[in-house]
């Protein structure tokens, strides 16, 4: 018989993904209490566990472990914390304990904190502990609810949240379990810029405007307001906040106007997305959407999302509703009324709202389900029937529901209900029906058996008493119920309830957290208390016990509420549960408390640990100190030297190494440096123009000095000592003498004697008489023994010497031929050994850029018929982008410009004919585009270039009289005529061919040899020099005619003509301009001006040239000649001349991109020069100086 053996598999062997998987059934808690530093490869496998960090539901002596030994490890790797503020501040007290004064170092990367189940001064004392975190701008605060609280204490609590971490939270979040806050008048007072984003809940609409005021800079607002508002305050500044772009109102509850909603508008200028989910009862100009649509078409609305909830409505005729929204928005609009003809709805479609409260009449229609039912999370059902069944078509579509609240308030049962079968609903985990009235239960069996995670139950007494009675449906709700809220209504009988306790002690004993909530507090509930204590040991995994809204006797507050539940109940005498009452709720907490009250006592009690902690670490830590401060965490806070000084500054005064001590007077200078401005007029405003104080904030901070801080001392630093150490030792080896050390050689006949005698004890001594006998030793050889003379004789070597004689005698010897600078030839200390190593890092440099300036010289067409006017521009083929504005100028003679009836220049910049362009990103793919324009003429295009490109002169007089007519009646108006193309590589060719002469003088001819041959032919014929140098790549215009260029060459200028053709590639080999550091060489030796003729320019041939078609024809133009289309040329003569602005040069009469005057400008009547503005192709990173 064969056997199958199995071998057994350890947790480490699963791969990283299966524990990955594993994982995400885990909480944070348990991977980091389980996993975290057991070995290296889990470690590393759970690292991104480290980033967000979940701190609740989890017993105490894990979170004191994970406080103590886990989180100072991970702290720098947090960057979401979630804690969850279990037993009543307990767990949050513990975590301050640990990192009060600390969080900034424990957490220093944390980016976002979410705070959970807070009460409201446990969470006031947790935020002021939030401060000085570098990254910490998001604040999220869960099911923060609290019975009975002040309008006072909820407005310190708002200003406490916002102050948090030194006003500097960007996004504050409060979600749906929130209490709703009420703004006092004194806090509109306070200005938070900072904060960005906010979802909160107000009291009512008042407390939104004045919420407003505190926020300048707030961009996303979702408000929820859930009571009815009060009058407008009149003596708030109702200020618009220009930069909210999103804004959600929610506010089914409180019953709006037009005017009120119109209110929010007028605060909020340039929103760009609104969703608005309200409620009304009468108003006419919410319910038809004409006036709405009317006002929001003066904003630039990109989203725009409605949901209106009508009551009381008896009659409406939806179809005309309708057509009030039709052709208003871009989106459709729906209007549903419910079956009693009781409710109507109007809302946009698609609809996308999480949380919905309706009427069941209206939520059943299937046209509204089907728009909701997709987003919907919270789902609140009002005048629903005891036969909940009349809900399940709407629930039954909403897969993504979490919490089903269910408001039964009607006793009539449906006369017609359809049995309808329910599907898995997997997020559903919360059910809500708190009203007296008892639902079927067989309609909740069914949604029991359709969510399987249901576990958190909040039900009322008379709706959960029935259910105790039905074995089926009690033994499903043993095994899913951990949370139980049971809501008390109505007067009781107090042993009925007890009997009712004990029976839900034997029937839910899985329950974790019970609680129940009274309608009235007049009625008794010590008998309740003392019953659920007796029952305490049926409930083996309860955490917490409450009950809300009481009024406890005053006999038992007297006596000690712990005490009383001593002397009747069976709990034990330790310290194993804890016990509260406040705002009159009761709470018991039962987790095996022992270590907490220990902790928080300062009483150094026994304690166990958990499971994984190694032997030592049991038996070092077996009892708690009475300081939590020490001995828990590992970090240990560095002196401060500034607190030192001054509680020890009379102990310092009086000490002699004081000058050793403290840091010199004179260590920090401040050295003021005068601001410099490029124009002659500074351009920004002076702050007394301005009356927004923060404005004049920020452009003090660009008028004012500059002041540089000096540290005279800084070289005798650490880091600076270093350097200088190293530097000394590499010079200090530098001249020491080169030593001659003495060596035996062996010869290779020797050498199998040496080896025959390698394990002999005695030493060798061999000698060679083919050596140099000044290199051997006389040592080597017997023979050299006897021919060597002896030594000199020492006459006092037995005479005794005294000791001091001796020792003095070897000191003096000791300081002849010293070096110096001994330790120098030590080897440098390792960086990783140093206490502090600093290398100094190198400022921001100021971004270098290219400029190139072109001036136009002369421009003229043959014959001159009318005038013509030219605009120049740059273009980055590689990048695909325009680099810079257009440069417009006139060189039409006084003739041709008084066809047109120009008026005078008002403005001196219009006359300048030479501009600067700025080129951040130099490259041979950058081309000067030139177009022409002249005055609009009627006919094609072809028909306005016939005259120029036949060269008429024997009918140039009519055409000049034509034009004259085009000029006095279309004077005003443009058309396009030609264009061209300079690339900068034809600019530089004269500069590239010197530099490459220069480059390569080794493998290319002499330099007379090759200056002469490249004087013989045109400059757009120049071969490459050898396959080793720099080619040619950008051929600038190929040439369409035989006279393409003279050149005339002189000692400071170079000028070429330029034939109307196409640059393109004369080879296939290595490209001339091969890399971007040779391109800038050849900028570099850019030093004088170059002329340039152009000959020719092309006709256009449409009557738009958009930038995409420039491309298009400057990618064909670099084709091969036989694919490069040729378009028609125009004869043109262009002169044109370029320079380099090298920096620190400056020049006269030149004005920048706004036209102010630069300095210097010393001839008003001079031609000015203008700098164009760029536009860099890619993002250009600047110092901030």
């Amino acid at each position: 018989m064969s056997t199958t053996t199995f071998s057994q598999s350890q947790f480490e062997d699963f791969p990283d993904e299966i524990l990955l998987l594993i994982c995400r059934y885990l909480s944070s808690t348990e991977i980091l209490y389980s996993l975290n530093n057991l070995n290296y490869r889990l470690t590393q496998t759970i690292s991104d566990y480290h980033r967000r960090v979940v701190l609740g539901q989890v017993p105490f002596q894990r979170f004191n472990f994970i406080c103590r030994s886990i989180l100072p490890r991970i702290g720098s790797h947090i960057r979401v914390l979630v804690i969850s503020n279990d037993w009543k501040g307990v767990l949050s007290n513990v975590f301050l304990q640990y990192f009060s004064d600390r969080m900034s170092v424990t957490f220093p990367n944390v980016e976002r904190i979410v705070l959970t189940t807070f009460v409201i001064d446990s969470l006031m004392t947790f935020l002021s502990s939030l401060r000085d975190l570098p990254h910490f701008s998001q604040l999220k605060i869960s099911s923060l609810y609290e019975m009975s609280v002040s309008s006072t204490s909820r407005d310190v609590l708002l200003r406490t949240i916002f102050d948090t971490n030194n006003c500097r939270l960007k996004s504050i979040t409060f979600d749906d379990d929130c209490l709703d806050f009420t703004y006092e008048n004194h806090f509109v007072d306070f200005i938070y810029p900072h904060l960005t984003k906010l979802v909160i809940q107000l009291t009512n609409l008042n407390d939104l405007h004045k919420l407003l005021c505190c926020f300048p800079q707030l961009e996303y607002l979702d408000v929820e307001i859930n009571n009815e508002g009060t009058e407008l305050d009149e003596n708030l500044s109702l200020n618009s906040i220009f930069t909210v772009k999103y804004f959600c109102l929610r506010s089914l509850l409180y019953s709006w106007t037009f005017d009120e909603l119109i209110s929010i508008f007028k605060r909020i200028p340039n929103v760009e997305q609104v969703k608005i989910q309200i409620g009304t009862n009468d108003d006419v100009n919410l319910i038809h959407g004409k006036e709405l649509s009317t006002y929001l078409s003066n904003f630039s609305l990109k989203n725009f999302s409605y949901f209106l909830q009508i009551g009381d409505v008896y009659f409406a005729n939806t179809t005309k509703i309708v057509s009030t929204w039709k052709n208003q928005f871009p989106q459709d609009f729906l209007c549903i009324q419910s079956e009693d003809e009781e409710s109507l709805m109007i809302y946009s479609l698609p609809f996308s709202c999480p949380y919905l409260i309706l009427r069941c009449s209206v939520a059943k229609n299937p046209i509204f389900v089907s728009h909701f039912a997709t987003n919907v999370k919270c789902l609140t059902l009002y005048e629903v029937s005891p036969r909940i069944v009349e809900v399940f078509p709407i629930i039954v579509q909403c897969r993504r529901m979490q919490c089903l609240v269910l408001q039964v308030t009607r006793t009539d049962v449906p006369k017609s209900l359809k049995e309808i079968s329910l599907r898995k609903m997997p997020s559903l985990t919360f059910f809500v029906c708190l009203q007296q009235y008892p639902i079927n239960t067989d309609d909740f069996m069914k949604l029991l058996e359709s969510s399987p995670n249901l576990y958190h139950f909040a039900l009322n007494y008379e709706v959960i008493r029935p259910f105790l009675n039905i074995k089926n449906l009690c033994d499903l709700l043993g095994q899913r119920l951990t949370d139980l809220l049971i809501g008390i209504t109505t007067n009781f009988d107090s042993e009925s309830l007890n009997t009712f306790v004990t029976r839900l002690a034997s029937v839910f004993p899985s329950l974790r957290h019970l609680y129940f909530h009274f309608k009235e507090d007049t009625l008794p509930v010590e008998s309740l208390i003392i019953t659920i204590c007796t029952n305490l040991f049926q409930w083996k995994r309860l955490i917490s016990f409450g009950i809300a809204n009481i009024q406890l006797n005053s006999t038992i507050l007297s006596k000690g509420l712990r005490q009383w539940l001593l002397e009747n109940s069976n709990l034990p005498a330790d310290d194993s549960f804890l016990t509260d009452y406040s705002a009159k709720t009761f709470r018991l907490w039962l987790e095996h408390l022992q270590e907490v009250i220990s902790l928080l006592s300062n009483e150094p009690k026994n304690a166990s640990l958990p499971l994984n902690e190694n032997k030592e670490e049991i038996e070092s830590d077996l009892t708690y100190p009475t300081k939590m401060t020490t001995n828990v965490i590992d970090i240990i806070d560095p002196i401060d030297y500034e607190e030192y000084i001054d509680e020890h500054r009379q102990k310092i005064e009086n000490d002699p190494l004081r000058h050793l001590l403290e840091y010199p007077n004179d260590d920090i200078d401040f050295v003021r440096i005068e601001r410099q401005y490029r124009t002659i007029i500074p351009v920004i405003p002076e702050k007394e123009a301005l009356t927004d104080p923060h404005i004049r904030d920020c452009l003090q901070s660009f008028n004012g000095e500059h002041f540089y801080l000096r540290r005279n001392y800084n070289h005798y630093g650490s880091a600076i000592t270093l350097l200088n150490v190293r530097q000394e030792q590499m010079q200090a080896l530098k001249q020491i003498p080169k030593q001659d050390y003495e060596v035996d050689i062996i010869d290779d006949n020797r050498q199998t004697l040496i080896d025959q005698e390698r394990d002999s004890p005695r030493k060798l001594a061999i000698s060679d008489s083919t050596m140099n006998p000044m290199k051997s030793s006389w040592a080597m050889a017997k023979d050299d023994l006897d021919k060597t003379e002896p030594d000199t004789i020492m006459p006092h070597l037995i005479e005794r010497i005294p000791i001091e004689s001796v020792d003095k005698e070897n000191e003096l010897l000791r300081g002849k031929n010293r070096y110096s600078k001994l330790f120098s030839s030590y080897p440098p200390q390792a960086d990783s050994d140093c206490i502090e190593y600093r290398p100094p890092s190198e400022p921001l440099q100021p971004y270098t850029t290219f400029k190139l300036q072109v001036k136009c010289l002369d421009f003229k067409f043959e014959p001159e018929i009318e005038p013509m006017f030219i605009t120049l521009s740059l273009y980055d083929l590689k990048e695909r982008k325009k680099i810079s504005e257009n440069f417009h100028f006139d060189l039409n003679s006084d003739a041709l410009k008084q066809m047109i009836h120009l008026r005078p220049a008002v403005d001196g910049s219009t006359l300048s004919l030479s501009a600067i362009f700025p080129i951040s990103f130099p490259s041979p793919d950058i081309y000067l585009i030139i177009r022409i324009e002249k005055v609009l003429q009627q006919g094609d295009l072809s028909d306005c270039a016939e005259p120029y490109i036949k060269q008429d002169l024997k009918n140039q007089q009519r055409y000049h009289e034509q034009a004259v007519q085009f000029c006095q009646r279309l004077g005003r108006f443009r058309m396009p005529f030609a264009w061209t193309a300079i690339s900068l590589r034809d600019i530089l060719k004269e500069i590239e061919q010197e530099t490459m002469i220069s480059s390569h003088s080794s493998t290319l001819p002499s330099n007379s040899e090759l200056i002469n041959s490249t004087a013989k032919a045109s400059s757009l014929e120049r071969k490459s020099l050898g396959a080793g140098g720099l080619r040619n790549a950008y051929e600038s215009f190929r040439r369409s005619r035989d006279e393409s260029l003279t050149r005339n060459s002189s000692k400071r200028s170079d000028d070429r003509q330029i034939p109307p053709t196409s640059p393109t590639v004369t080879s296939t080999n290595a490209t001339l301009l091969s890399t971007a550091d040779e391109f800038f060489h050849i900028l570099a030796n850019f030093d004088r001006p170059i002329l340039l003729t152009l000959k020719g320019v092309y006709k256009q041939e449409s009557e738009r040239l958009s930038d995409e078609d420039i491309f298009k024809f400057l990618t064909d133009f670099r084709k091969p000649p036989t694919l490069a289309k040729k378009p028609k040329t125009i004869p043109a003569f262009i002169r044109f001349e370029f320079n380099q602005i090298h920096p620190g040069d400056t020049v006269d009469c030149c004005l920048d991109a706004q036209l102010n005057r630069l300095k210097p400008y010393t001839d008003d009547t001079k031609r000015p020069i203008k700098e164009l503005l760029e536009f860099p192709p890619r993002e250009i990173y600047l110092p901030h100086t």
